[in-house]
């Protein structure tokens, strides 16, 4: 296979990813849609959850659409000096970490309510979320 040949297959390969994830991001619009509308009855706290989720996820939607944009369309990334990658890459990194761990704290506050205060279960549990979140650190700064 050429270089040019190798070039297209990954920039297809962006292109897709890019029509899944606006998709599955439709979805996730329609969801959050028709929780507020079946959901009225919740507690404050959880509404409000919902609607940063929901906003953590419009806005890595956003990042990881300009960075799609920039290597399709603007192919500056594919410059042989070009040795970094795009703010946007590391914006949605950040993005998206912060939804994980909204998530995992939410499901550790229904397993510690769930487990009658089971303090040793909610250690581990911690403790796994906080390694989680800092394999994404690390990640995020090798890039």
């Amino acid at each position: 296979m050429t270089e040019s040949t190798t070039l297209d297959l990954t920039l297809g390969v962006l292109l897709v990813t890019l029509i899944f994830t606006s998709m599955l991001f439709g979805v996730s619009c329609i969801q959050t849609g028709y929780y507020y509308r079946q959901n009225g009855q919740d507690r404050y706290l959880l509404k409000c959850m919902v609607a940063v989720m929901w906003a953590l996820d419009a806005t890595h939607q956003t990042f990881f659409t300009c960075t799609m944009y920039s290597y399709l369309v603007g192919q500056s990334a594919f410059s042989p000096e070009n040795t970094q990658m795009i703010w946007t890459a590391d914006a949605q990194m950040i993005s998206n970490a912060a939804a994980i761990a909204l998530i995992q704290s939410f499901y550790t506050s229904q397993i510690w309510r769930l487990s009658n205060n089971n303090i040793p279960l909610m250690v581990i549990l911690t403790t796994f979320i906080a390694a989680g979140l800092g394999e994404i650190d690390i990640v995020a700064l090798i890039y």
